[in-house]
């Protein structure tokens, strides 16, 4: 007996799932940011290649989970870090990283200099 295979994509292996410190959420590690701690151990630092070496902590490319993160104090406790953490350089990385992705309803963000901030990729 023939029955159809349904128009069906293969499936993939699932994209593994990272816990969000500010929201508490879940998202795919294609989109959450990655944050580690830098290799002097005194600065924490955006991980844009998610490669980098040690803990990391993931959030949300949004600044309301940023903000919650830092009021939380969830970045210590994430990194299991036993000393004070500043996050004033951070957030300016956080910020550009934010709007460089694209928005939420699918269209590109321009950069400041007018080119589309997707165009490089």
């Amino acid at each position: 007996m023939n029955v159809p295979i349904p128009n069906v994509e293969l499936s993939r292996p699932a994209e593994p799932q990272r816990t969000c410190i500010g929201c508490r959420g879940k998202g795919g590690r294609s989109v959450l940011l990655r944050i580690a701690v830098s290799e002097d151990g005194a600065t924490l630092v955006l991980d844009s290649r998610k490669a980098m070496p040690g803990r990391g902590a993931w959030l949300h490319a949004d600044t309301t989970c940023f903000e919650q993160a830092t009021k939380r104090r969830a970045w210590a406790r994430a990194l299991r870090l036993h000393t004070a953490v500043h996050t004033a350089t951070l957030q300016e990385h956080v910020a550009a990283e934010i709007a460089r992705l694209p928005s939420p309803d699918g269209e590109h963000t321009m950069t400041e200099s007018g080119f589309d901030a997707m165009s490089n990729r």
